[in-house]
């Protein structure tokens, strides 16, 4: 069955989870390369078969798997040996957590008519159905949750997949797909399939512990539909009935739990100024979440600046009861508090790392939806502008790999020290450039890039067409963005597209924290104030979403999306 789940990457715990050598229905017929007999094909492909299938006894998630496959692949073998290579390599891709390629080798040799050419032999339609099942557990984990859904309802219908599988990708598309009460059910009906004490029991039940504050109602409906089942005792409990002391007691724990969220930032020591926006946000913040989740209590601990002292934050707030903890800041933080908290416990309010999931998108995504919008825009060659220290550098690379992937040329690509503040030198000679239709990307703070800006609008080009200039498409990842610095005073923004890492939804939730983020500081939230509220909302909830980069654009004082338009103008 599938395995315990660490959230960044979803990992397996039983290794042979992909490549069993018996069906699921545990009838004893093998599947995959093991289950066609060497001396029943042509003898030129039968010692690369029995190399596919030694591999894979050996180690299914090892190198020679693939090697092996590949000769096989490379030999231009029969349909049934196809599959039966392919199924070696979708197996191993997801033991490794490969999850694009896996489910792009699935799609490719599960193509239209797969089940038809297999349907003559029980073979062949032994590994196309198993080949459907690790497809869907793919999407489940991190592909399209619901895809995932309803393919994992065709293996049920077709007792093509063990109901430990069944439900374990239930679970995890559930929620992905922002369905608490769903993944609730289907945890709970996962966890009376395992033993008790075993990686997947205390996995299922840190989860159950997580998603606790699931709204009542919601609950009740869905376990209206599956009466009498261990998944529907859970979640009676968890909306609120008594448990029965002849249950068991992981059905017992079910009941809802005072929720415990550690804020872990420094207040001490030299890192001490850059938490001031992010603790703001978490005062402000408190009260909101307070409403919204009644048995929610926020703890608090000082990271202070080095690893010794963020340890003891973090071990502090674990003694006090926290069962999650927002923070600390940067990556020498996280992963001092990983080795006292454990990935799992821990939410940052930036990106993830070292398996600590990160409410933001990676700097690389961003750039990457910069560049596709280049692309989309039919520009005509990228200039890229970054600062020269090590933000710029990794920003620089990324946008030179992602115009390489998107076939755009890199004209031009210049930096400038941190400490500039006039620009001319760096502007001038990538002017022609831009005045041929090639996008500008200029990977920094939006306050460097107002500067950038106002010199190309001295030189005749602005991204808004202002009188007496040409008009260019720039593009920004809009770092330090704030809702205080946009609008009256900063139009020289206007037509500027950014990817910036947060920016307010149309949420009440979310729009009720700005202004009490305002009320509070006086002034509107900066995109590090965004993340620590999203961060603490993910923690509460329970259900933590992957952050994909989504573009804004600077249009009248508002940013605007393919979404409703968001005001970033004080109200009144």
């Amino acid at each position: 069955m599938l395995g315990a789940v660490a959230r960044s990457a979803v990992v397996l715990v039983l290794s042979t989870a992909a490549c069993r050598s018996t069906t699921p229905a545990g009838q004893g017929a093998p599947i995959g390369a093991a289950a066609i007999a060497p001396e029943r094909v042509a003898p030129e492909y039968r010692e690369d078969l029995r190399a596919v299938q030694s591999a894979q006894q050996a180690d299914p998630a090892g190198a020679a798997v693939v090697q092996a496959a590949d000769r096989l692949l490379g030999r231009d073998p029969p349909y049934n040996l196809r599959l039966a290579a392919v199924h070696a390599k979708v197996g191993h891709a997801y033991l490794n957590g490969d999850d694009a390629i896996a489910i792009r080798w699935a799609d490719e040799i599960l193509g239209a008519g797969a089940s038809a050419e297999a349907a003559g032999d029980a073979a062949e339609a032994g590994i196309v159905a198993d080949l459907k099942r690790l497809r869907a557990l793919l999407h489940a984990r991190s592909g399209d949750p619901a895809f995932a859904l309803t393919a994992l309802d065709e293996a049920e219908r077709a007792r093509a997949i063990t109901p430990g599988d069944l439900w374990a990708g239930r679970a995890l598309a559930s929620e992905r797909a922002g369905s608490a009460a769903h993944a609730v059910h289907a945890l709970g009906m996962w966890r009376s399939e395992v033993a008790d004490g075993s990686p997947e029991a205390r996995y299922i039940e840190s989860r159950l512990a997580a998603l606790a504050t699931t709204a009542p109602d919601a609950l009740r409906r869905v376990a209206a539909r599956s009466p009498g089942t261990p998944a529907a005792l859970c979640m009676a409990i968890m909306a609120g009935d008594s448990p029965v002391a002849a249950e068991p007691s992981w059905i017992t724990a079910c009941a809802p739990r005072k929720v415990r969220v550690g804020v872990l930032l420094p207040r001490s020591g030299k890192l001490a100024a850059f938490a001031d926006e992010q603790l703001a946000a978490a005062i402000a913040a408190a009260p909101i979440l307070a409403a919204q989740s009644p048995g929610m209590e926020l703890l608090w601990a000082d990271a202070g600046s080095t690893a010794e002292t963020t340890r003891a934050g973090a071990s502090a707030l674990l003694e006090a009861g926290a069962s999650v903890v927002v923070g600390p800041l940067g990556a020498a933080g996280v992963t001092a508090a990983r080795s006292v908290l454990g990935a799992e416990a821990m939410i940052v309010p930036g990106e993830g790392s070292g398996g600590v999931f990160g409410v933001a998108p990676t700097l690389e995504a961003r750039i990457g939806a910069l560049v596709a919008h280049a692309r989309g825009e039919r520009a005509k060659g990228l200039v890229i502008l970054a600062p020269a220290h090590g933000y710029g550098k990794r920003a620089t690379e990324a946008a030179r790999r992602a115009a390489a992937e998107s076939g755009i040329a890199v004209v031009e690509a210049a930096t400038y020290e941190e400490s500039t503040t006039s620009f001319a030198s760096v502007v001038r000679p990538v002017v022609p450039a831009l005045k041929k239709g090639a996008a500008l990307l200029i990977l920094d703070r939006v306050a460097r890039m107002e500067l950038l800006l106002r010199q190309l609008a001295r030189e005749g080009v602005t991204p808004s067409a202002a009188a007496g200039t040409a008009p260019i498409l720039v593009l920004s990842t809009g770092e330090a963005l704030s809702l205080a610095e946009q609008g009256d005073g900063h139009e020289i923004l206007e037509g500027v597209w950014m990817a910036p890492v947060a920016w307010p939804d149309d949420a009440p939730e979310t729009r009720a924290f700005i202004e009490a983020y305002a009320d509070h500081e006086k002034r509107l939230p900066g995109d590090q104030a965004l993340l620590v509220y999203r961060a603490l909302s993910e923690a509460i909830e329970g259900a933590r979403a992957p952050s994909s980069a989504t573009l804004v654009r600077v249009q009248g004082g508002r940013l605007v999306t393919q979404t409703p338009q968001i005001s970033v103008k004080p109200s009144g």
